[in-house]
Protein backbone atom coordinates (compact mmCIF):
# COMPACT_ATOMS: atom_id res chain seq x y z
CA UNK A 1 0.00 0.00 0.00
CA UNK A 2 2.93 2.50 0.67
CA UNK A 3 4.30 1.64 -2.42
CA UNK A 4 1.31 2.05 -4.93
CA UNK A 5 0.64 5.26 -2.66
CA UNK A 6 4.27 6.47 -3.84
CA UNK A 7 3.79 6.21 -6.75
CA UNK A 8 0.32 7.66 -6.99
CA UNK A 9 2.22 10.82 -5.17
CA UNK A 10 4.95 10.45 -7.90
CA UNK A 11 2.80 10.57 -10.87
CA UNK A 12 0.86 13.40 -9.39
CA UNK A 13 4.52 15.29 -9.03
CA UNK A 14 5.95 14.28 -12.68
CA UNK A 15 2.38 15.39 -13.99
CA UNK A 16 2.62 18.77 -12.23
CA UNK A 17 6.31 19.22 -13.43
CA UNK A 18 5.09 18.46 -17.21
CA UNK A 19 2.23 21.23 -16.54
CA UNK A 20 4.85 24.16 -15.59
CA UNK A 21 7.08 22.87 -18.53
CA UNK A 22 4.60 22.98 -20.95
CA UNK A 23 2.55 26.15 -19.93
CA UNK A 24 6.48 27.72 -19.65
CA UNK A 25 5.45 29.76 -17.13
CA UNK A 26 4.44 30.76 -12.99
CA UNK A 27 1.60 32.32 -12.68
CA UNK A 28 1.88 35.28 -9.74
CA UNK A 29 -1.84 36.07 -9.68
CA UNK A 30 -3.19 33.51 -7.13
CA UNK A 31 -5.99 31.26 -8.04
CA UNK A 32 -6.35 33.36 -11.08
CA UNK A 33 -9.04 31.43 -12.75
CA UNK A 34 -10.92 31.48 -9.53
CA UNK A 35 -11.02 27.40 -9.14
CA UNK A 36 -10.70 27.50 -5.33
CA UNK A 37 -13.85 28.29 -3.91
CA UNK A 38 -15.22 27.80 -0.23
CA UNK A 39 -18.53 27.88 -1.50
CA UNK A 40 -20.96 28.22 -4.34
CA UNK A 41 -22.36 31.70 -4.50
CA UNK A 42 -25.81 32.90 -4.00
CA UNK A 43 -25.76 35.85 -5.48
CA UNK A 44 -23.95 39.49 -5.91
CA UNK A 45 -21.14 40.93 -4.40
CA UNK A 46 -19.58 37.17 -3.65
CA UNK A 47 -15.84 37.50 -4.97
CA UNK A 48 -14.71 36.38 -0.96
CA UNK A 49 -15.87 32.90 -1.90
CA UNK A 50 -13.21 32.22 -4.30
CA UNK A 51 -9.68 32.07 -2.34
CA UNK A 52 -7.14 34.64 -2.75
CA UNK A 53 -9.67 37.42 -3.17
CA UNK A 54 -11.33 40.77 -1.19
CA UNK A 55 -14.93 42.18 -1.30
CA UNK A 56 -13.75 46.45 -0.77
CA UNK A 57 -16.54 48.44 1.03
CA UNK A 58 -18.83 49.52 -0.70
CA UNK A 59 -18.43 47.51 -3.78
CA UNK A 60 -20.04 44.01 -5.24
CA UNK A 61 -17.79 42.39 -7.40
CA UNK A 62 -19.32 38.96 -8.37
CA UNK A 63 -17.89 35.04 -8.64
CA UNK A 64 -20.05 33.08 -10.88
CA UNK A 65 -19.84 29.40 -10.84
CA UNK A 66 -21.34 26.75 -12.55
CA UNK A 67 -22.60 25.34 -8.87
CA UNK A 68 -23.65 28.80 -7.99
CA UNK A 69 -27.80 30.16 -8.26
CA UNK A 70 -29.26 31.33 -11.28
CA UNK A 71 -28.45 34.81 -10.66
CA UNK A 72 -24.84 34.13 -10.50
CA UNK A 73 -24.54 30.74 -12.29
CA UNK A 74 -22.34 29.23 -14.95
CA UNK A 75 -23.12 29.61 -18.07
CA UNK A 76 -26.32 31.41 -17.15
CA UNK A 77 -26.71 34.35 -15.18
CA UNK A 78 -28.48 37.39 -14.55
CA UNK A 79 -26.44 39.25 -17.42
CA UNK A 80 -26.41 36.79 -19.77
CA UNK A 81 -25.01 33.05 -20.67
CA UNK A 82 -21.62 32.71 -20.79
CA UNK A 83 -19.29 29.59 -20.13
CA UNK A 84 -15.70 30.41 -17.85
CA UNK A 85 -12.74 30.76 -20.01
CA UNK A 86 -11.14 27.70 -17.66
CA UNK A 87 -12.72 25.72 -15.33
CA UNK A 88 -16.21 26.14 -13.85
CA UNK A 89 -16.05 29.98 -12.48
CA UNK A 90 -15.12 33.29 -13.43
CA UNK A 91 -15.77 37.06 -11.79
CA UNK A 92 -17.37 40.01 -12.96
CA UNK A 93 -17.29 43.49 -12.20
CA UNK A 94 -19.37 46.47 -12.87
CA UNK A 95 -16.22 48.37 -14.36
CA UNK A 96 -18.12 51.92 -14.14
CA UNK A 97 -21.45 53.92 -15.14
CA UNK A 98 -21.25 56.66 -17.44
CA UNK A 99 -21.56 59.10 -14.51
CA UNK A 100 -17.84 57.46 -13.73
CA UNK A 101 -19.57 57.55 -9.70
CA UNK A 102 -18.97 53.79 -9.52
CA UNK A 103 -16.22 51.35 -10.15
CA UNK A 104 -16.11 47.45 -8.82
CA UNK A 105 -12.23 46.08 -8.73
CA UNK A 106 -11.08 43.10 -8.88
CA UNK A 107 -9.19 42.54 -5.92
CA UNK A 108 -6.72 39.48 -5.48
CA UNK A 109 -3.42 38.38 -3.91
CA UNK A 110 -0.17 38.38 -5.68
CA UNK A 111 2.33 35.89 -5.08
CA UNK A 112 4.76 38.77 -4.02
CA UNK A 113 7.41 36.43 -2.00
CA UNK A 114 8.66 35.23 -5.53
CA UNK A 115 8.68 38.56 -6.95
CA UNK A 116 11.33 40.70 -7.63
CA UNK A 117 11.36 44.20 -6.80
CA UNK A 118 12.24 46.57 -9.89
CA UNK A 119 11.38 43.97 -12.56
CA UNK A 120 8.64 44.45 -15.14
CA UNK A 121 6.02 40.97 -15.16
CA UNK A 122 3.34 40.17 -18.11
CA UNK A 123 -0.36 40.45 -17.56
CA UNK A 124 -2.73 38.83 -19.68
CA UNK A 125 -6.21 37.94 -18.67
CA UNK A 126 -9.81 36.81 -20.31
CA UNK A 127 -12.58 39.65 -20.69
CA UNK A 128 -16.08 39.87 -21.78
CA UNK A 129 -18.60 42.46 -22.53
CA UNK A 130 -21.68 40.94 -20.16
CA UNK A 131 -24.98 40.43 -22.73
CA UNK A 132 -27.03 42.77 -20.32
CA UNK A 133 -24.38 45.97 -20.55
CA UNK A 134 -25.45 48.80 -22.60
CA UNK A 135 -22.07 50.79 -22.60
CA UNK A 136 -18.55 49.27 -23.30
CA UNK A 137 -15.27 51.07 -22.03
CA UNK A 138 -11.83 51.88 -24.03
CA UNK A 139 -9.68 50.64 -21.91
CA UNK A 140 -9.15 48.61 -18.07
CA UNK A 141 -6.01 48.37 -15.93
CA UNK A 142 -4.30 46.38 -13.08
CA UNK A 143 -2.75 47.98 -10.38
CA UNK A 144 0.09 46.42 -7.86
CA UNK A 145 -0.08 47.71 -4.30
CA UNK A 146 0.22 47.22 -0.74
CA UNK A 147 -3.15 47.21 0.00
CA UNK A 148 -6.36 45.26 -0.34
CA UNK A 149 -8.84 48.12 1.22
CA UNK A 150 -10.79 50.52 -0.47
CA UNK A 151 -10.70 53.81 0.81
CA UNK A 152 -14.12 55.20 1.80
CA UNK A 153 -15.11 58.84 2.72
CA UNK A 154 -18.06 59.83 4.46
CA UNK A 155 -19.02 63.47 4.55
CA UNK A 156 -21.54 65.92 6.34
CA UNK A 157 -24.36 65.49 4.35
CA UNK A 158 -24.30 61.99 4.94
CA UNK A 159 -22.81 61.32 0.39
CA UNK A 160 -20.40 58.39 1.56
CA UNK A 161 -17.63 58.79 -1.39
CA UNK A 162 -15.25 55.69 -2.24
CA UNK A 163 -12.06 57.23 -3.61
CA UNK A 164 -10.27 55.66 -6.53
CA UNK A 165 -6.79 53.72 -6.24
CA UNK A 166 -4.41 56.81 -6.94
CA UNK A 167 -4.73 57.71 -3.51
CA UNK A 168 -2.44 54.69 -2.98
CA UNK A 169 1.03 56.03 -1.69
CA UNK A 170 2.78 53.01 -3.36
CA UNK A 171 1.31 51.84 -6.54
CA UNK A 172 2.12 50.66 -10.05
CA UNK A 173 -0.09 50.08 -12.96
CA UNK A 174 -0.83 49.65 -16.42
CA UNK A 175 -3.77 50.05 -18.91
CA UNK A 176 -4.82 46.85 -20.61
CA UNK A 177 -6.88 46.28 -23.82
CA UNK A 178 -5.86 49.50 -25.67
CA UNK A 179 -5.28 47.50 -28.81
CA UNK A 180 -8.61 45.09 -28.28
CA UNK A 181 -12.39 46.01 -29.08
CA UNK A 182 -13.91 45.83 -25.59
CA UNK A 183 -17.25 45.62 -27.02
CA UNK A 184 -17.33 42.10 -27.96
CA UNK A 185 -20.09 39.95 -26.32
CA UNK A 186 -20.09 36.36 -25.47
CA UNK A 187 -16.75 35.77 -27.06
CA UNK A 188 -13.64 35.74 -24.33
CA UNK A 189 -10.88 38.20 -25.83
CA UNK A 190 -7.52 38.41 -24.54
CA UNK A 191 -6.19 41.81 -22.86
CA UNK A 192 -2.20 42.10 -22.30
CA UNK A 193 0.44 44.35 -20.45
CA UNK A 194 3.13 45.13 -18.69
CA UNK A 195 3.48 46.05 -15.15
CA UNK A 196 6.30 46.70 -12.75
CA UNK A 197 6.93 45.08 -9.43
CA UNK A 198 7.57 47.07 -6.34
CA UNK A 199 8.96 45.98 -2.76
CA UNK A 200 5.89 45.91 -0.36
CA UNK A 201 3.23 45.35 -2.95
CA UNK A 202 1.15 42.34 -1.88
CA UNK A 203 -2.10 42.74 -4.04
CA UNK A 204 -3.44 43.64 -7.44
CA UNK A 205 -6.12 45.30 -8.37
CA UNK A 206 -8.37 44.97 -11.58
CA UNK A 207 -10.79 47.19 -12.99
CA UNK A 208 -11.55 50.79 -14.98
CA UNK A 209 -8.00 53.20 -15.45
CA UNK A 210 -8.18 55.64 -13.63
CA UNK A 211 -4.99 57.37 -14.67
CA UNK A 212 -6.83 58.84 -18.05
CA UNK A 213 -9.52 60.13 -19.61
CA UNK A 214 -12.25 57.24 -19.94
CA UNK A 215 -14.41 56.40 -23.09
CA UNK A 216 -17.31 54.93 -23.00
CA UNK A 217 -19.12 52.99 -26.23
CA UNK A 218 -23.09 52.83 -26.49
CA UNK A 219 -23.73 48.78 -27.37
CA UNK A 220 -27.05 48.44 -28.80
CA UNK A 221 -29.79 46.09 -28.51
CA UNK A 222 -29.85 44.83 -24.79
CA UNK A 223 -32.54 44.35 -21.50
CA UNK A 224 -31.44 47.47 -19.31
CA UNK A 225 -31.08 45.45 -15.68
CA UNK A 226 -28.89 47.91 -14.28
CA UNK A 227 -29.75 51.28 -12.41
CA UNK A 228 -28.17 52.89 -13.78
CA UNK A 229 -28.97 52.21 -17.22
CA UNK A 230 -25.63 52.94 -18.26
CA UNK A 231 -23.34 50.47 -16.66
CA UNK A 232 -20.44 48.95 -17.77
CA UNK A 233 -19.93 45.42 -16.55
CA UNK A 234 -17.44 42.97 -17.72
CA UNK A 235 -16.85 39.09 -17.55
CA UNK A 236 -13.08 38.34 -15.96
CA UNK A 237 -11.40 34.86 -16.38
CA UNK A 238 -7.63 33.63 -16.56
CA UNK A 239 -5.78 36.08 -15.01
CA UNK A 240 -2.36 35.41 -15.65
CA UNK A 241 0.92 37.36 -14.10
CA UNK A 242 4.52 35.78 -15.56
CA UNK A 243 7.90 36.55 -15.63
CA UNK A 244 8.53 39.00 -18.73
CA UNK A 245 11.16 38.02 -21.44
CA UNK A 246 13.10 41.06 -22.60
CA UNK A 247 15.46 38.84 -24.20
CA UNK A 248 16.38 41.13 -27.80
CA UNK A 249 16.54 38.50 -31.28
CA UNK A 250 17.88 39.55 -34.58
CA UNK A 251 16.56 40.29 -37.74
CA UNK A 252 17.07 37.98 -40.43
CA UNK A 253 17.51 38.87 -44.32
CA UNK A 254 15.21 37.27 -46.42
CA UNK A 255 15.77 38.98 -49.84
CA UNK A 256 19.73 40.41 -50.91
CA UNK A 257 18.09 41.25 -54.37
CA UNK A 258 21.54 41.06 -55.82
CA UNK A 259 24.48 43.72 -55.74
CA UNK A 260 22.17 46.49 -57.74
CA UNK A 261 19.42 46.29 -55.50
CA UNK A 262 17.98 49.46 -53.89
CA UNK A 263 16.31 47.94 -50.95
CA UNK A 264 16.10 44.83 -49.33
CA UNK A 265 14.07 42.81 -47.41
CA UNK A 266 14.38 42.33 -43.62
CA UNK A 267 12.42 39.63 -41.58
CA UNK A 268 11.59 39.16 -37.67
CA UNK A 269 10.75 35.40 -36.90
CA UNK A 270 7.85 33.57 -37.12
CA UNK A 271 4.62 34.78 -37.86
CA UNK A 272 3.62 38.02 -35.44
CA UNK A 273 0.29 39.70 -34.91
CA UNK A 274 1.91 42.86 -35.82
CA UNK A 275 5.39 44.44 -36.10
CA UNK A 276 6.69 48.19 -35.24
CA UNK A 277 9.88 48.98 -36.47
CA UNK A 278 11.30 52.26 -35.74
CA UNK A 279 14.24 53.90 -36.86
CA UNK A 280 16.55 56.26 -35.19
CA UNK A 281 13.63 55.99 -31.86
CA UNK A 282 11.34 56.88 -34.09
CA UNK A 283 7.80 55.07 -35.50
CA UNK A 284 9.24 54.15 -39.22
CA UNK A 285 6.24 51.58 -40.28
CA UNK A 286 3.83 49.53 -38.84
CA UNK A 287 1.87 46.14 -39.68
CA UNK A 288 0.64 42.66 -39.54
CA UNK A 289 3.60 41.65 -41.91
CA UNK A 290 6.91 40.42 -40.63
CA UNK A 291 8.92 41.94 -43.18
CA UNK A 292 9.98 45.47 -43.93
CA UNK A 293 11.46 46.94 -47.45
CA UNK A 294 14.24 48.94 -46.32
CA UNK A 295 16.17 51.64 -48.37
CA UNK A 296 19.83 50.18 -48.51
CA UNK A 297 20.80 54.51 -48.06
CA UNK A 298 18.86 54.44 -44.71
CA UNK A 299 21.11 53.54 -41.62
CA UNK A 300 19.50 49.98 -40.81
CA UNK A 301 22.07 49.46 -38.01
CA UNK A 302 19.22 51.94 -36.26
CA UNK A 303 16.39 49.95 -36.81
CA UNK A 304 14.60 48.41 -34.05
CA UNK A 305 11.33 45.88 -34.27
CA UNK A 306 8.86 45.28 -31.72
CA UNK A 307 6.95 42.00 -32.48
CA UNK A 308 3.95 41.05 -30.84
CA UNK A 309 2.59 37.49 -30.74
CA UNK A 310 -0.37 36.50 -29.49
CA UNK A 311 0.69 33.54 -27.39
CA UNK A 312 3.41 35.95 -25.88
CA UNK A 313 2.35 39.28 -23.88
CA UNK A 314 5.10 41.75 -24.18
CA UNK A 315 6.50 42.31 -27.24
CA UNK A 316 9.71 40.82 -28.57
CA UNK A 317 12.44 43.12 -29.64
CA UNK A 318 14.41 42.64 -32.62
CA UNK A 319 17.94 44.56 -33.75
CA UNK A 320 20.68 43.79 -36.08
CA UNK A 321 23.06 41.47 -35.99
CA UNK A 322 26.24 43.15 -35.42
CA UNK A 323 28.01 40.38 -37.90
CA UNK A 324 26.11 42.21 -40.73
CA UNK A 325 26.87 45.59 -41.93
CA UNK A 326 23.14 46.95 -42.72
CA UNK A 327 24.84 50.46 -43.75
CA UNK A 328 25.18 50.40 -47.69
CA UNK A 329 28.54 52.41 -48.52
CA UNK A 330 28.74 55.51 -49.95
CA UNK A 331 30.39 54.60 -53.46
CA UNK A 332 28.16 51.66 -53.59
CA UNK A 333 29.19 49.49 -57.00
CA UNK A 334 31.87 52.25 -58.08
CA UNK A 335 35.40 51.85 -58.42
CA UNK A 336 37.19 54.84 -56.34
CA UNK A 337 39.13 57.12 -56.45
CA UNK A 338 38.89 57.40 -59.67
CA UNK A 339 41.48 58.64 -60.72
CA UNK A 340 43.67 56.73 -58.02
CA UNK A 341 47.12 58.12 -57.09
CA UNK A 342 47.65 55.86 -54.22
CA UNK A 343 48.13 52.48 -56.12
CA UNK A 344 45.04 50.82 -54.67
CA UNK A 345 40.97 50.74 -56.38
CA UNK A 346 38.29 49.96 -53.98
CA UNK A 347 34.90 48.62 -54.75
CA UNK A 348 31.81 48.11 -52.31
CA UNK A 349 29.29 45.50 -53.00
CA UNK A 350 26.82 43.14 -51.05
CA UNK A 351 27.76 39.85 -52.49
CA UNK A 352 27.61 36.45 -50.98
CA UNK A 353 29.94 34.49 -52.57
CA UNK A 354 32.93 34.55 -54.96
CA UNK A 355 34.79 37.61 -56.65
CA UNK A 356 36.33 37.92 -59.70
CA UNK A 357 38.05 41.09 -60.73
CA UNK A 358 39.91 41.59 -64.56
CA UNK A 359 42.01 44.20 -65.67
CA UNK A 360 42.37 45.23 -68.84
CA UNK A 361 44.34 47.99 -70.77
CA UNK A 362 42.14 50.11 -73.03
CA UNK A 363 42.69 47.89 -76.27
CA UNK A 364 41.31 45.20 -74.44
CA UNK A 365 44.24 42.88 -73.53
CA UNK A 366 44.10 41.46 -70.15
CA UNK A 367 46.64 42.50 -68.03
CA UNK A 368 45.64 40.12 -64.94
CA UNK A 369 42.70 38.08 -62.84
CA UNK A 370 42.16 38.60 -59.21
CA UNK A 371 39.82 36.52 -56.92
CA UNK A 372 38.05 37.67 -53.89
CA UNK A 373 36.30 35.46 -50.92
CA UNK A 374 32.75 37.37 -49.95
CA UNK A 375 30.87 36.90 -46.81
CA UNK A 376 27.25 37.67 -46.41
CA UNK A 377 27.26 41.17 -45.89
CA UNK A 378 29.21 44.34 -47.81
CA UNK A 379 32.36 44.05 -48.85
CA UNK A 380 35.28 46.50 -49.81
CA UNK A 381 37.37 44.70 -51.90
CA UNK A 382 41.09 46.54 -53.23
CA UNK A 383 42.10 46.00 -56.63
CA UNK A 384 46.25 46.88 -56.78
CA UNK A 385 47.13 48.93 -59.64
CA UNK A 386 50.82 49.90 -58.05
CA UNK A 387 52.32 48.55 -60.70
CA UNK A 388 50.42 50.17 -63.63
CA UNK A 389 52.00 52.77 -65.54
CA UNK A 390 49.83 55.89 -65.53
CA UNK A 391 47.04 55.13 -68.42
CA UNK A 392 43.51 54.56 -68.89
CA UNK A 393 42.26 50.51 -67.86
CA UNK A 394 39.33 48.89 -67.70
CA UNK A 395 38.28 47.06 -65.07
CA UNK A 396 35.42 44.27 -64.88
CA UNK A 397 34.10 42.62 -62.08
CA UNK A 398 31.55 39.80 -61.78
CA UNK A 399 29.55 37.72 -58.97
CA UNK A 400 26.64 35.68 -58.78
CA UNK A 401 24.01 38.38 -59.95
CA UNK A 402 26.25 41.42 -59.98
CA UNK A 403 28.56 42.86 -63.26
CA UNK A 404 30.22 45.79 -63.32
CA UNK A 405 32.87 47.21 -65.92
CA UNK A 406 34.17 50.67 -65.84
CA UNK A 407 37.13 52.86 -67.07
CA UNK A 408 39.97 54.17 -64.61
CA UNK A 409 42.62 56.19 -64.48
CA UNK A 410 45.96 55.46 -62.40
CA UNK A 411 48.03 57.94 -62.64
Amino acid sequence: MKLFNSLIFLSFFILAIMDINAQGTVNYALNGSFEDISKCPNGEGEIINAKYYFQSIGTTTDLFARCGSPEVGVPKNRLGTMNAYHGNNMAGIMATTKGYSYYDYIIGTLDYKNMIPGQSYCVSMKVSLAWQSPWAIDQLAIYFCDSSSWFATKYSNGVTHYNNPLVWLNYTHTALGLDQDLTVREKWITIKGIITYSKGMKYFWIGANHKVPKSLTPVNDVQKVFNPDKTVYYYVDDIKIFDSNNDPKLFKISKKGGCKSTVWTIAVNDNPDSVFWYLDGNLYQKGNSSKIDFPMNLNSNNLTAYAYYSGICNPIMYSPDPSIDYKAPDHLLTYYPNPTTTGLVNLNLYQKGKIHSTIYDICGRKIREIEFPAEEKFNTIQIDVSDLVPAIYLIETKTNDCYLIDKVLVE
